[in-house]
């Protein structure tokens, strides 16, 4: 039988600590406006991952708005918004560290240049340095 731990923090908390993992793997740092970076950017990153797909929206921002946490049971498009969720963070890291990972291998399938998706990411945030 395995035992069951209980983690101390609260909800928050581990969010918190979630994010500043998230932020530090995709190159921000670990300082305190590591997570304000991160966060910063990856809202207009998913519009402009969702262009890169070929759609006409991202599908990560409608189900944020549509109210997702209604859903009893996880659907196809649940899977499209865990899908865009990787591909803006490994779009992220890459800007921030250099190192093209499995999104970009995914945007070259699909016939995108590398300088190309970086216009569009910088585009999308005014054109400053993530």
């Amino acid at each position: 039988m395995t035992a069951v731990t209980h983690d101390p923090r609260s909800p928050r908390e581990a969010q918190q600590a979630q994010q500043a993992a998230t932020a530090a793997w995709c190159g921000y740092g670990t300082g305190p406006d590591a997570v304000l970076r991160l966060n910063r950017l990856h809202d207009p990153f998913h519009v402009v991952v969702g262009r890169l797909l070929g759609l006409h929206y991202s599908p990560t921002l409608r189900w944020v708005a549509t109210g997702y946490r209604q859903r009893a049971h996880p659907t196809r498009h649940d899977d499209a918004v865990g899908f865009e969720e990787a591909v803006v963070l490994d779009l992220q890291r890459w800007l921030q560290t250099g190192e093209p990972g499995g999104a970009m291998r995914v945007l070259w399938t699909l016939g995108w240049e590398e300088g190309d998706v970086r216009a569009a990411l910088l585009n999308a945030v005014g054109g400053e340095r993530p």
